[in-house]
């Protein structure tokens, strides 16, 4: 739980209410009796000071120094003196109720089940991240059956989303924003898992999931043009198995549906990949093999194929 640390302070401000009650306190004396220290407290108020008429300097006078010491005006008080221990529990106590108030979790009112897998959701949360359930949800009584069970979807299998674990991981992302699970045989973000995640974004209508994958293909690309003083066998092998999942993930958008902004972050990672592309073995062979691999080429500017 994250620690909120408070320093308490008290605030005195002197306003016309403070003069009233005084005079209300003098006048008791009778009717037509007025405060011997009405002059000063009206000079306090509206700034029109006498030092002769208030016997010295201003701002030193008898009325004003005792109300300094009864409200705790002395500007040489400790601002950030400890509480007190009573005061401290206190501050802790709310500071607990009200971090616990902010991170409630969401209330999970459906089941969702894919591969034979199901988990409790919350139906707000995958109405507003998954377009292609939005309109089922809304339609649908989320009310708990007799037996006290949630009502249930149950969603037909995708091809890129392999398994349940990796479903698992859409709906965390849906909640977070994050994708944590590896598909490929790295333990970092790749360019296969990249693309899988775009087009599971597609299929199931995920905006914050396309975003995560347009993003981890610009910041593979860049990673991969960066120059670094690591070990030059180590690095070798890095790159080479980051540009053939490059073009494996290439490959695999080719067999799907045209996504405009997918191919146009892959275009641009093939322009600034390009000279580490035409050395590579893994993409020549593709190239020379294949007439989409020409055609990709001829697309990043590569002219000698």
């Amino acid at each position: 739980m994250p620690s909120l640390t408070t320093t308490c302070a008290t605030t005195a401000t002197f306003s016309p209410a403070h003069a009233t009650q005084t005079l209300s306190a003098e006048a008791k004396e009778g009717p037509t009796t007025v405060s011997p220290y009405y002059a000063e407290i009206e000079a306090f108020l509206f700034g029109d000071f006498d030092d002769e008429a208030l016997g010295g300097a201003v701002g030193s006078t008898p009325l004003i120094d005792e109300m300094d010491i009864e409200m705790d005006l002395d500007l040489d008080v400790d601002r950030e003196a400890p509480a007190t221990e009573q005061a401290a529990d206190i501050i802790a106590n709310t500071d607990d109720a009200a971090y616990a108030e902010a991170t409630v979790a969401p209330t999970e009112d459906v089941m969702v089940e894919y591969m034979g897998t199901a988990w409790p959701c919350n139906s707000a949360i995958l109405r507003r991240e998954c377009g292609s359930l939005r309109t089922s949800l809304e339609s649908m009584d989320l009310t708990l059956s007799e037996s006290g069970e949630l009502p249930w979807i149950i969603l037909d299998r995708f091809s890129e989303c392999d398994s349940p674990e990796v479903f698992y991981s859409v709906l965390d992302a849906m909640y977070t924003d994050h994708w944590t699970c590896s598909q490929t045989w790295e333990l970092e973000s790749s360019y296969l898992t990249s693309v899988k995640l775009y087009l599971i974004g597609m299929h199931w209508d995920i905006l914050a999931l396309r975003q995560i994958a347009l993003n981890d293909i610009f910041a593979l690309t860049s990673k991969l043009n960066e120059k670094n003083n690591k070990n030059k066998t180590e690095q070798r092998k890095n790159r080479d198995m980051h540009l053939m999942s490059f073009v494996r993930a290439v490959r695999l958008a080719l067999k799907h549906d045209w996504h405009a902004k997918l191919w146009r972050e892959l275009y641009q990672s093939g322009e600034d990949l390009k000279a580490k592309l035409v050395v590579h073995p893994g993409f020549m062979r593709w190239v020379k093999s294949e007439q989409a691999g020409k055609d990709y080429a001829r697309a990043i500017g590569v002219k000698k194929l």
